[in-house]
């Protein structure tokens, strides 16, 4: 499969970036935890949240359940749509441009996907 490359990263001068990483690089500990776990548990909670949904719309009229019951569709089309997106472009990150920045993850090798592993 061909790649588009969306971003070369040529114009990255890294003012912001680095204001952004380093706003990052202040945040207390208790909230970096806080948003890890988010981003580990949300989906889930967020399917629990589905699944409640269904359980109260299966009393109300078949719009209202058909309703309810397109939102984990169009979540998982969503995701692949994501997924799929991201195979197909290809975009210089400013972690790979400006390597002396300190980021809250580590910053994934070009042509790899996203790490979860923290380099604080």
């Amino acid at each position: 499969m061909t790649e588009l490359l969306a971003y070369d990263g040529s114009g990255i001068d890294g003012g912001f970036y680095t204001t952004v990483t380093g706003w990052a690089q202040d945040t207390p500990h208790w909230l970096d935890k806080t948003i890890d776990v988010w981003s580990n548990l949300g989906l889930g909670l967020f399917a629990l949240f589905m699944l409640w949904a269904w359980w109260q719309a299966r009393r109300a009229d078949s719009v209202v359940m058909a309703r309810v019951l397109a939102s984990p569709v169009i979540v998982v089309v969503a995701y692949l749509a994501n997924s799929v997106l991201k195979s197909l472009v290809h975009e210089v990150r400013p972690c790979q441009q400006l390597p002396s920045t300190v980021t809250v993850e580590t910053c994934p090798g070009p042509g790899t996907g996203r790490s979860r592993a923290t380099t604080r």
